[in-house]
């Protein structure tokens, strides 16, 4: 048994080198292989001081800035219509008149308020209401009054004394005098009043004054007003006895006995005198002190009747330009509506006007609108208008969004001058806003600045710029870089601001570029030859 594994043994080494030398002879004898080598390049980029011009875009529609409907300040007959349907008009410019006849009665009637107001203001100041003369005219009314008192006084004293009350009294039946009781203690107190009055006035007026102060006769006017009225009360109440003792006689069908009969009579007849001529006097002399007292006030009412009539003289005329239709903006006639010949009214539409003036309604998300502020300077291209580029600013935001399938969207308008008669109301128009604006600032190219966690970084090439006869921003071969980290500020699609950690003239890495380059060899060798094999080549 230990021959037979021995061969064994030695054909299973045999086949094991058969193996190898197959495979030996394969690599050896026909070897083709490929060879890869590698070049790496890098783009680059100089750090530079610069403006940085920050900006959103976003589409939409032009529209016109302002379209109005012109109506008249007036009603009237229309008498001229100058300007045509499609005209372009100034801001000023006539478009219609109308007819001012009944605008010039308004003018003369209020002229000739003015002038009356004037007239009555003059003859306040040169007449009635001359403080001097009111004041003169107040003293001679005095004067009058204490001319009649004293016969109004006596007469007074006469009726209630001398044994005329009791005679009075006596008319009347003794069950009945109650109510003639009452009426003569009343006369009685009241004559009392006005006496003590009038006793004190009298005095008065005999140390008074033409040429006393103003303030003085106007004091003694007030307290003779007084006494004219206490008289005054003191007759009444005379005369209710008189009247009551010929009411009573009466009521019962009986006539008073003489002689009382004519005592009743004369007493009557000489109270209705008294009165007479003391309520003239108080109403006389309460009216001249109204006079004095308010004369400065009348004077200052007439004045402001005066300006006031000047104010409506003056609307009349302001209102004669309400006649002639001018266009409040410059702009397009749209259409003029009536005709000449046409009456119109404020109500009624006489023209619709469009200005030049148009602004670009364009929609943005919810992240550009957040950058956007009102006045912010846009640029403007129009889709139908090749080569045309515009300038605006932004005049109003949506304060509400419009949500749209879940995508929030904000309309801004844009105004801009729409001189270009190309430019119509409906078009397609881009827009974009600057939305910053960084001067005398490091830049590099956005791609240059990396991130790694919270860390923003850049490559700076070790040794500056690109050696001579290397292309422009592409550096070959082996380079030495160092990271940096940096602080970044403001970025657009393209640069970014660079505000701490690199310096102008810096040369920075954009990107790297690894170039590969494939290359094929073939050799042959001779074979390999193994012993009871035969040979393994080819």
């Amino acid at each position: 048994m230990k021959p037979f594994l021995n061969w064994v043994g030695a054909h299973k080494v045999a086949a094991a080198i058969a193996l190898l030398a197959i495979a030996g002879g394969g690599y050896y004898g026909y070897s083709k292989y490929t060879k890869s080598t590698a070049s790496a390049q890098y783009v680059t980029a100089v750090a530079e001081k610069g403006t940085l011009v920050v900006s959103v875009s976003g589409s939409g529609q032009v529209s016109a800035l302002n379209q109005i409907d012109v109506k008249p300040e007036a009603s009237g007959r229309i008498i001229a219509i100058p300007v045509l349907n499609g005209q372009r008009v100034a801001a000023g410019q006539i478009l219609g008149r109308l007819d001012t006849e009944d605008a010039g009665k308004a003018i003369r009637d209020a002229a000739v308020n003015v002038e009356s107001a004037k007239l009555q203001l003059t003859i306040l100041k040169e007449s009635g209401a001359n403080v001097d003369t009111l004041v003169s005219n107040t003293y001679n009314e005095l004067s009058n009054t204490f001319l009649d008192l004293p016969t109004v006084m006596t007469g007074l004293n006469d009726a209630l004394h001398d044994k005329v009350i009791v005679s009075y009294l006596n008319l009347i039946d003794p069950q009945d005098r109650d109510g003639i009781t009452v009426l003569v203690n009343s006369a009685e107190a009241s004559y009392q009043s006005a006496r003590s009055a009038y006793d004190a006035a009298f005095a008065q007026y005999h140390t008074l004054s033409r040429t006393d102060a103003q303030d003085v006769i106007i004091a003694f006017a007030n307290e003779t007003v007084d006494v004219a009225t206490k008289t005054a009360d003191a007759i009444k109440n005379t005369t209710n006895i008189i009247d009551y003792v010929n009411d009573y006689y009466t009521q019962r069908g009986r006539t008073i006995p003489s002689p009382y009969a004519a005592l009743v009579t004369k007493h009557k007849s000489d109270l209705s005198n008294y009165t007479a001529a003391v309520n003239p006097h108080i109403a006389s002399l309460a009216s001249d002190i109204a006079s004095i007292t308010n004369a400065p006030y009348n004077i200052a009412s007439q004045e402001l009747a005066v300006r006031q009539r000047e104010n409506a003289l003056a609307d009349a005329n302001e209102a004669i330009a309400n006649y002639v239709i001018r266009a409040p903006f410059s702009g397009t006639i749209a259409s003029i509506s009536p005709k000449v010949g046409d009456t119109v009214s404020p109500s009624a539409i006489f023209a619709t006007i469009i200005s030049p003036s148009r602004y670009a309604s364009v929609s943005l998300n919810e992240v550009d609108v957040s950058r956007v502020a009102l006045g912010q300077k846009a640029t403007l291209t129009f889709e139908a208008i090749d080569g045309l580029s515009l300038t605006g600013k932004v005049i109003e935001i949506d304060t509400i969004g419009t949500v749209t399938q879940g995508v929030v969207t904000y309309n801004v308008k844009i105004g801009f001058q729409g001189d270009d008669a190309r430019v119509r109301p409906g078009m397609s128009v881009s827009a974009s806003i600057i939305t910053d604006v960084r001067q005398d600032v490091v830049l590099v190219p956005s791609a240059a600045v990396k991130t790694q966690g919270n860390e923003r970084y850049v490559e700076i090439v070790s040794g500056g710029a690109p050696s001579a006869g290397t292309s422009t921003g592409v550096m070959s071969g082996t380079v030495a870089t160092e990271r940096r980290p940096v602080e970044v500020g403001a970025s657009n699609d393209t640069m970014t601001e660079i505000t701490k950690g690199l310096n102008e003239g810096d040369v920075v890495v954009v990107r790297s570029v690894i170039a590969t380059t494939n290359s094929t060899s073939q050799s042959q060798g001779g074979g390999l030859r193994l012993p009871g094999l035969g040979g393994v080549g080819r």
